[in-house]
C-alpha cells in the first residue's frame, strides 16, 4: 500500500485527480441546490436578459457587477463573465451556475498545490494542504453561495500570479508576464487584489531578502505592477462612472470599528464551529480567535522552520481580509461572510509548512493531518444543506447571527412569499425590536395584518411607516385600496390625493370613488 502510494506520488496527474475527487466528494451535492436570494438574485435572475448573450462578454467590462449604471462600487468583471459563460450554456437553472462554483473551486485547490510547491515544499506536504483547504468548512460559503465564487477567481488567480512571481525572480523570462497577466486577472475578479504588490514586496524583502536574478529587476517590478493597476483603476472608474469622484456615502464608512472580525475570522480558521454565513459584529465571538492568536505565536516563536516565512504565513491571511473592513455606515449593520477568508486561508497553509515535525512524530503528524480531513470534510458536508434553497439559507443566517436586522428581515421575505404568514409576521416583528421605525418592516407587517382581516391593524402599521417615508407609494396604494374595499371613500380620498400630488398613477375605480372627496377632481 505505502509502495503503490509513492508511485502514485510520482505521477505528475496524481495531486490534481486526488484534489479534484475530494472537492466532488464534499461539494457534489451543490449540484442540486438553488439560489439563496442573497445578491444571486442580483446578479443573476435581474441580470439574464445581459447574461444570456455572448455578445456581453466585452460589456462586462464596462459596467457594475450587478448592472448598475454607475450606482454601485462592485467591478468584478471576470466574475460578469464566468455568469454569462454559465448562463450561455445553461440557462437560468441554478445547476450550471453550481457546477462552474464547483470545477472553479476545484481550479483554485490546484493552484494553492501549485503555490506551495513554488515555494519549496515537497508534493507531499503540498497535496496535504491543498487537501484539507479543499475541504475546510469556512470556505463553504465560497462554493456553495454562487456569488462567492469571486472570492475563488481571487485565490486561483493571485496564488498562480505568486507562484510565477517566484518563478521570475529566479530569472525565468516569460514567468513575469505571466505574473502580472494573472495579477490583471484578480484585479478584475475582485478589488482586494490591491493588496498583492504589499505581499509580494514583504517576501522579497523579508523572505527571499535577496534581488531578483538575470534581466528583472526592482524597478521592472514596481513598474510592471503600477502599470496594471493604473490600467485596472482606469476601467473600473469609467465603468463605475466614478473617473473625478469616489462614491458618496451618506453615513460615511468605517474601518478601525470593524477590526474584531478579523480576530473573529481567525478564530474560525482554527476552529470552525459556530458558522454563520451573513455574521454581524455583536453577534460574533472572539474568545476562538483569541486562542488562535495565542497559539499561533507560539509557534512562531518556537524553534524550527522559518521565522519569516511564518509570520509572512500569518499577515497573509490578515491583509487579505483589510479592504473588506472598509464599510458603508448607512442602512444596515455591516455583515462578514466567511467566503472572505478563502484567499487569506492560504496563508495559514504557509504557516503550517513551517512545523517540521521530529522525524520520531511523522507518523503520528500524518495520521493527525489524516483525521483532521475526515473531520473538516465530515463538517462540510453536514453544514452544506445551509446554501441549498432561500428559506433554509436564511434560517441559518439567523440562527446564526440572530441580532440582524438584515437576516430577519430577509427570512421574513422568503416565509412571506412561501405563503408561510405566521412566519413571516414572527421574523418582522422581531426585526422590529431592532428597528421600530424601519418603514418597509412597517410596510410589511401592515399587508400581514390584511391578509389576516385586521385593518385596523394594518393601517397602524402603515401609518407608522408614512411617518418615517411619507412618499412610500406602496403604502399609500394599499390604504387607498383598503379604504376603498371597506367603502370609506374618504379616507381612500386623502391616500388618493397624496399619491396625485407624487404624480403616480392610480386605478380608475379609485379615481372614481374618491371624486367627490378628493380636494382637486
Amino acid at each position: 500500500m505505502k509502495k503503490t502510494l509513492e508511485n502514485l506520488m510520482e505521477r505528475r496527474w496524481f495531486p490534481f485527480a486526488a484534489l479534484a475527487l475530494a472537492a466532488l466528494l464534499v461539494y457534489g451535492r451543490t449540484l442540486f441546490f438553488g439560489f439563496t436570494w442573497l445578491d444571486d438574485d442580483g446578479l443573476i435572475l435581474n441580470n439574464l436578459p445581459f447574461l444570456s448573450k455572448l455578445s456581453s462578454l466585452p460589456a462586462a467590462f464596462a459596467r457594475e457587477a450587478f448592472g448598475g449604471a454607475g450606482l454601485g462600487s462592485y467591478y468584478r468583471p471576470l466574475l460578469t463573465v464566468s455568469l454569462i459563460l454559465d448562463t450561455v450554456l445553461g440557462g437560468e437553472a441554478p445547476y450550471f451556475y453550481h457546477l462552474s462554483s464547483l470545477a472553479l473551486h476545484t481550479l483554485a485547490c490546484m493552484a494553492v498545490y501549485v503555490f506551495l510547491r513554488a515555494w519549496g515544499h515537497g508534493s507531499r506536504f503540498a497535496l496535504g494542504a491543498s487537501l484539507l483547504f479543499s475541504v475546510h468548512p469556512l470556505l463553504n460559503q465560497a462554493v456553495a453561495w454562487i456569488p462567492g465564487r469571486n472570492d475563488v477567481l481571487l485565490a486561483l488567480f493571485a496564488s498562480l500570479s505568486f507562484a510565477y512571481f517566484i518563478k521570475a525572480l529566479s530569472g525565468q523570462r516569460r514567468a513575469f508576464a505571466a505574473h502580472l497577466f494573472l495579477y490583471a486577472c484578480a484585479l478584475f475578479s475582485k478589488e482586494s487584489a490591491v493588496v498583492l504588490p504589499v505581499l509580494l514586496s514583504a517576501y522579497l524583502l523579508f523572505v527571499r531578502r535577496r534581488r531578483p536574478e538575470g534581466s528583472l529587476t526592482c524597478v521592472k517590478l514596481a513598474a510592471g505592477w503600477a502599470a496594471v493597476t493604473a490600467g485596472w483603476l482606469i476601467a473600473r472608474s469609467l465603468a463605475l462612472g466614478l473617473l473625478f469622484s469616489g462614491p458618496k456615502y451618506a453615513g460615511g464608512l468605517s474601518f478601525f470599528s470593524n477590526f474584531p472580525a478579523l480576530v473573529s475570522y481567525y478564530g474560525k480558521a482554527f476552529f470552525p464551529y459556530n458558522l454563520s454565513s451573513v455574521p454581524v459584529l455583536p453577534d460574533l465571538s472572539l474568545v476562538p480567535g483569541l486562542i488562535a492568536l495565542a497559539l499561533t505565536a507560539a509557534l512562531v516563536l518556537r524553534g524550527g522552520g522559518r521565522a519569516g516565512v511564518k509570520l509572512f504565513g500569518a499577515a497573509w491571511f490578515f491583509v487579505w481580509l483589510l479592504p473588506s473592513l472598509v464599510r458603508s455606515t448607512d442602512g444596515f449593520a455591516p455583515e462578514f461572510g466567511e467566503h472572505r477568508v478563502y484567499t487569506s486561508m492560504i496563508g495559514l497553509l504557509l504557516l503550517a509548512g513551517e512545523l517540521r515535525p521530529r522525524p520520531a512524530a511523522i507518523k503520528a503528524t500524518l495520521a493527525g493531518a489524516a483525521a483532521a480531513f475526515l473531520l473538516l470534510a465530515a463538517v462540510s458536508a453536514a453544514r452544506l444543506g445551509s446554501f441549498s434553497g432561500r428559506i433554509v439559507f436564511w434560517e441559518s443566517a439567523v440562527a446564526g447571527s440572530p441580532s440582524s436586522l438584515n437576516n430577519r428581515s430577509e427570512l421574513g421575505a422568503a416565509y412571506y412569499d412561501a405563503g408561510r404568514y405566521p412566519g413571516a409576521a414572527a421574523q418582522w416583528l422581531k426585526a422590529l425590536e431592532i428597528a421600530p421605525d424601519n418603514a418597509m418592516l412597517n410596510v410589511n407587517m401592515g399587508s400581514i395584518a390584511y391578509i389576516y382581516g385586521l385593518p385596523g391593524k394594518a393601517a397602524v402599521f402603515w401609518e407608522k411607516a408614512l411617518v418615517k417615508d411619507p412618499g412610500n407609494l406602496k403604502v399609500l396604494n394599499n390604504m387607498a385600496v383598503m379604504w376603498f374595499d371597506k367603502k370609506d371613500y374618504r379616507k381612500a380620498a386623502v391616500c388618493v390625493d397624496r399619491l396625485l400630488a407624487l404624480g403616480a398613477r392610480v386605478h380608475p375605480q379609485l379615481l372614481s370613488a374618491t371624486a367627490r372627496y378628493r380636494k382637486a377632481t
